[in-house]
């Protein structure tokens, strides 16, 4: 990638217009302070960037909300905390199919798990607040109702007020609360 300073990008920037559109290869101006640092990347690039964040999210992000995300360290914690709440669903997952199959009840176990959920979700979501994005706009109104119910409501109350498993508890765990986690962990 070339790097230019201010001073040379400002008295050769129609050049510089040309060369990143017409060579595909972006242009870093590097000043001495932070806020004079920037890349220059022509039109058709950026739009097969963004088509491809588009792509590689599965549909979930749209070229509006990455246009909207300005500030690199926020972009890594918003996919690190995207990938640490689908990690937190997966193992939750996991510890329902443990109680279905074995009919084995932690209550401490799944408190712990569930309290995690519930942490990394509210981190994801402040960080998109942070960003002034809707969740709706990232994630489904269905999937962000069945996170919220389902998981932070019901199941909570659900493993603090009833005894351990019978086999109407499986059918509840295994109908309801397991594919509504699989549907969010689909679309995170």
């Amino acid at each position: 990638m070339r790097s230019k300073t201010p001073t040379e990008a400002r008295k050769d920037f129609y050049q510089l217009l040309k060369y990143v559109n017409n060579n595909h290869e972006p242009v870093q101006i590097e000043g001495k302070y932070d806020e004079s640092n920037a890349v220059i990347v022509g039109l058709e690039d950026w739009n097969r960037m963004l088509d491809k964040l588009h792509t590689e999210s599965r549909g979930i992000l749209n070229s509006t909300n990455v246009c909207s995300i300005t500030n690199l360290e926020e972009d890594r914690e918003y996919i690190y905390y995207k990938r640490v709440l689908k990690d937190s669903l997966a193992k939750l997952n996991t510890n329902i199919d443990d109680l279905i199959i074995n009919n084995l009840y932690d209550e401490n176990r799944m408190l712990y798990i569930l309290a995690k959920v519930i942490n990394h979700y509210t981190l994801f979501k402040g960080i998109l607040e942070r960003k002034n994005i809707n969740i709706n706009n990232v994630l489904n109104k269905e999937i962000i109702s069945d996170f919220e119910s389902f998981i932070l409501l019901d199941f909570e109350t659900y493993i603090l007020y009833n005894d351990p498993l019978e086999k109407s508890d499986e059918t509840w765990l295994s109908n309801v609360i397991k594919p509504s986690i699989q549907d969010v962990i689909k679309h995170i």
